[in-house]
């Protein structure tokens, strides 16, 4: 390696003891005492270390009588091992009895470790606290375990003792940072483990508690002081410190504001959620509750802690309709939005896990689909985070325990979460400092106001005394009452005699509001005719929130015309809600007794007909939509029979997407139903057509738990192929998701599968998936390997349009490997192929391909050419992953052109799709064109710090080709800033990285290096 521009070697100190060349080869220096050698010396690197503490280090208190002999033969042997310094002088120097090892800043990690520490105290001594947690991360990177492991001196590692305590030192300076930034959910984790290891150190359990309470899980905050209490009193027979006391109190008595704590420096778009339901017309009556709910929004303005309201009361006393009358009351004094979420703690099926709740709620807020994280805790933080500073109402409906709901609670002051349930919750009122309107029954007063609202005030005044006993038989339950009125004939009285027959009526006096319930829904049940009562009993089958006509028509066997009519007569007999045209809904008590009646009036193999009608309906219309977004995907081998009544026609693109959308909570609850029921056909055919969706809206949850549950039906049912599916698709879901280990090991299941059933078409797409995982991971050989034979059973197989998929993947391979003229033959002859499919997907990838090659050939024309027609394509399609990376693409052909104003703005469009759909592989890619923008406009701590943000995120998803270029941006932006033993530790890892992957880059840094000038060398 030129001496003018290289760093000769590396000596890893910080975890298993090594020495490298420039490469990234390992030197061997030695073994036993001649290694331990030079650990001494490096432990005093650029010091004079006597040849008596040499002694020392190596027998310690009993050296032989030849260990002066002995030390002279080590440092002979070191020498021949070590190449020169830059400057050409020998390694080790000796001096009278004495010995000293040169070593420049950027050959030992221990010193990288010290120069990266110093910069990020200096960025957070400047209010730079996001770089300055850049720098820690990258600092503590460094370390493997600890200090000069593997040796076996004891005096060493005695000796080296600091170099551990300035890495905890920092580990808490960085919890520190993370805490100030509100990152409370992201460091649980990691202090967890930390107290678990280190439980004397008690500024960890004071992060620990800070962490937890800022999740809002205080309990567990508590919980935790209790454990540092019990262990210091009982290992070392002491009390905690000042601090942690002062902590604990201050979490007992909810003084501990949030208002003051830096917010997340990443949030969710701007979305404004409006989820209100509609209200409920001729509400009359509750005027102290009204009156105290009012009270609670001048509290929440004047306070600095969150408000929590509970409305608890019996089944349909009206806790969700005064709940939303109110909110819609007061919704115009929260101006960042309405949440409303109905849990369905007393429906039928299953209540909504506080999981689920939470993914939907974030998705509300403006938070990608694939950037909510898998977990319950990570999920609740990063809601919290979203709501901070913000003054959001939140309605949470129809909860049954506090569990369910403390998850979902707000963290910080300007939001009011609002809470109905018939439980009386008292672990929120007391912990969490809830403040409960018990409702109960209508007065007198309020219950003949709504009977003159809903039959007329003149009806009412002239039979006031059968409105009066009216009002006795409902036991003045709104729901009651509200079912009454509407069965009322041509005289109230008339309607309230047929009521009295009713000798359940009588229980309305021993105070069983639900008997009474049960009683008006008997009568308006038997009201109705034998189609009305049949799909009545037959829609307590369905296990979603609401439904449409279609649902409806396939789960009675009936025209859209007949379901359509149907609803909208048990609409007027209110027993069924219509909240939005089209969509309908139950109360929960009416949803529980449609259920009863369909379980006592309707045979199993009836519900189950009914059932499965609904579910083929929902599974034929899935698939119709997803042949409209991905017209060549692969189809189901027995799919369901077409349904009688047809399916929507999606004329387009942007149709198909909504309706999933709007269908993705059913398509959801049917899969957890199929699953319910055995149906395991079912329960991976709905995952199999939906996992494209899943993929284009970053549905990561969703895609990974329904194909969890499609893996264990596929065992069940002993269908290989649907196996070999399933775990394909799961492979795509984990490397979207950054975790390529277990991308692999399901591709790898995959294929074993696939080749065990014979199935070579899913055999070739299973090794494309592989070598596109290997190539991001710079494993070019195995790639390579895959990739091949991946089209060479495409050839084998299938006719030369089918195998385009296979040449672009290789083309890909080319392309990244420095064969771009292997690369365009390849890549164009998969344009040709894919156009004569019809594929606008592949016609799309194949041109963005032939783009970047294009580039790599210094082709800007051309490579203009075929970017702007897939940015086209692209944008038609809708797919907004390929949008934003086809328009950072297009940018860096513009900035090759000199055409940077234009680049820049494409560079800027394209990150902020990347920050929309929260992927770190994406927005690495797109930082570090924006990288090479700011370093063509000689901008270069803008470059910089666009090339360390893309290497944090490259780091994340383990993009190896993405780290080296970063790094190799770094050592350009600070080789131009004179920051060189900066700029010498960049080139360096890039240097590595590009060898390692045997790709171009590697010889074209090594020419770069060797131009620098003696003014650049380390020093």
């Amino acid at each position: 390696m030129d001496a003018k521009g290289m760093v000769f070697l590396l000596f890893n100190v910080l975890g298993t003891f090594e020495v490298q060349d420039a490469d990234g080869g390992r030197i061997k220096a030695g073994g036993g005492k001649q290694i331990t050698t030079l650990a001494v010396l490096l432990l005093f690197a650029n010091s004079w270390v006597s040849s008596h503490r040499l002694i020392d280090f190596l027998w310690e208190a009993d050296p032989p009588r030849s260990a002066a002999g002995n030390l002279s033969t080590y440092l002979w042997g070191l020498g021949r091992v070590l190449p020169p310094t830059r400057a050409g002088a020998t390694r080790i120097e000796r001096g009278s009895g004495r010995y000293r090892l040169s070593v420049e800043r950027a050959e030992l990690d221990s010193f990288t470790f010290e120069d990266l520490v110093a910069a990020g105290r200096q960025a957070n001594d400047a209010g730079d606290r996001e770089e300055a947690t850049i720098r820690f991360e990258e600092a503590l990177a460094l370390w493997r375990g600890v200090p000069f492991e593997g040796l076996g001196s004891p005096m060493l590692h005695e000796a080296a003792a600091p170099l551990l305590e300035s890495r905890w030192q920092v580990e808490d300076e960085l919890i520190d940072l993370r805490l100030e930034l509100g990152q409370h959910a992201a460091v649980v984790g990691r202090l967890q483990e930390a107290v678990a290891a280190q439980p004397t150190r008690e500024h960890r359990w004071e992060q620990l508690m800070l962490a937890l309470d800022g999740c809002g899980r205080r309990a567990e905050a508590l919980d935790a002081f209790q454990r540092v209490y019990r262990f210091l009193g009982e290992e070392l027979g002491v009390e905690p410190g000042p601090r942690l006391k002062e902590l604990q109190a201050q979490i007992l008595s909810a003084t501990r504001s949030t208002a003051d704590r830096p917010k997340p420096s990443a949030t969710p778009g701007t979305v404004v959620p409006a989820q209100l339901p509609a209200a409920v017309p001729d509400f009359t009556g509750r005027r102290e509750a009204l009156k105290y709910l009012d009270n609670l929004v001048s509290i929440e303005s004047g306070v600095s802690a969150v408000v929590i309201s509970a409305i608890t009361g019996t089944a349909g006393v009206g806790k969700t309709a005064l709940a939303v009358h109110w909110a819609h009351s007061v919704a115009d004094r929260f101006a960042d939005g309405q949440l409303y979420l109905n849990l369905q703690g007393y429906s039928t099926g299953r209540p909504i896990e506080p999981s689920q709740a939470l993914e939907w709620m974030l998705h509300a807020l403006g938070v990608p689909g694939d950037q909510v994280p898998p977990d319950l805790e990570s999920k609740a933080g990063m809601y919290r985070s979203a709501l901070a500073g913000r003054r959001l109402l939140i309605v949470l409906d129809n909860v049954s325990a506090v569990s369910q709901v403390r998850p979902l609670l707000p963290g910080s002051p300007g939001c009011l979460a609002l809470i109905t349930s018939r439980d009386s919750l008292t672990g929120l009122v007391a912990l969490d400092g809830a403040r409960r309107v018990d409702l109960g029954v209508l007065t007198d007063e309020e219950s003949l106001d709504l009977l003159a609202r809903l039959l007329g005030p003149e009806r009412v005044e002239a039979e006031s005394a059968a409105v009066a006993r009216l009002v006795e038989l409902c036991a003045r339950l709104p729901l009651a009452l509200r079912l009454a009125a509407a069965g009322v004939g041509a005289t109230i009285a008339d309607s309230v005699d047929r009521l009295a027959e009713d000798q359940l009526g009588l229980l309305a006096v021993d105070g069983d509001p639900e008997a009474v319930v049960r009683r008006q829904f008997d009568h308006s049940y038997l009201r109705l005719t034998g189609p009305q009562q049949r799909m009545f009993r037959l829609l307590g089958l369905i296990p979603m929130p609401q439904a449409g006509p279609y649902a409806a028509a396939a789960l009675a066997d009936v025209s859209i015309a007949e379901a359509t009519r149907l609803l909208r007569q048990l609409v007027a007999a209110h027993l069924v809600e219509e909240p939005v045209t089209d969509r309908y809904t139950f109360h929960d008590l009416l949803r529980a007794y449609a259920v009863q009646l369909t379980q006592q009036e309707d045979s199993p193999a009836d519900r189950d007909a009914a059932s499965d009608r609904l579910a083929d309906w929902y599974l034929t219309a899935a698939g119709a939509a997803m042949n409209r977004i991905d017209p060549r995907r692969v189809q189901l081998p027995n799919p369901p029979a077409p349904p009688p009544i047809g399916v929507p026609v999606f004329e387009t693109h942007q149709h198909a997407m909504e309706w999933l959308e709007t269908e993705r909570p059913a398509l959801l609850a049917l899969t957890a139903d199929a699953e319910r029921r055995g149906r395991n056909d079912r329960v991976w055919q709905f995952p199999q057509t939906l996992w494209r969706f899943f993929y284009i809206r970053g549905y990561q949850q969703d895609w990974i738990s329904t194909h969890e549950s499609a893996l264990k039906a596929c065992e069940q049912l002993g269908d290989e192929w649907a196996l070999g599916e399933t775990l394909h698709n799961l492979a795509g879901a984990w490397r979207r998701s950054g975790d390529t280990a277990a991308a692999i090991a399901y591709a790898e299941r995959a294929l074993v599968m696939r080749r065990r059933c014979g199935d070579q078409a899913g055999e070739a797409s299973t090794l494309g998936a592989l070598g596109t995982i290997r190539m991001m991971l710079g494993d070019n050989l195995p790639a390579r390997e895959h990739l091949e034979q991946c089209l060479a059973i495409l050839r084998q197989i299938a006719g030369p349009p089918h195998q385009a998929m296979g040449l672009i993947n290789l083309g890909l391979l080319d392309h990244v490997t420095g064969r771009n003229v292997e690369a365009l033959d390849r890549l164009g002859e998969a344009l040709e192929l894919f156009r004569q499919l019809g594929n606008r997907i592949g016609e799309a990838h194949a041109l963005g391909a032939l783009g970047k090659t294009y580039e790599a050939l210094s082709d800007y024309p051309a490579a203009l050419e075929h970017q702007q027609a897939a940015l086209e394509l692209h944008r038609e399609l809708g797919e907004r992953w390929s949008e934003a990376n086809a328009i950072s693409n297009l940018g860096s052909v513009l900035c090759r052109l000199g055409r940077y104003g234009e680049s820049l703005q494409h560079q800027k469009e394209a990150l902020a799709i990347s920050n929309e759909l929260g992927d770190s592989e994406l927005e690495s890619s797109i930082r570090n064109s924006l990288g090479e923008h700011h370093l063509a406009v000689a901008d270069h701590d803008s470059a910089a710090t666009e090339y360390e943000l893309a290497l944090s995120h490259a780091l994340r998803t383990g993009n190896r080709r993405t780290q080296a270029a970063a790094h190799h941006g770094l050592a350009r932006a600070n080789h131009t800033l004179h920051r060189h033993d900066v700029a010498h530790r960049h080139w360096h890892q890039a240097l590595a990285l590009y060898a390692d992957q045997h790709l171009p880059e590697a010889d074209a840094l090594r020419t770069e290096i060797t131009t620098l000038d003696e003014t650049c060398a380390v020093p």
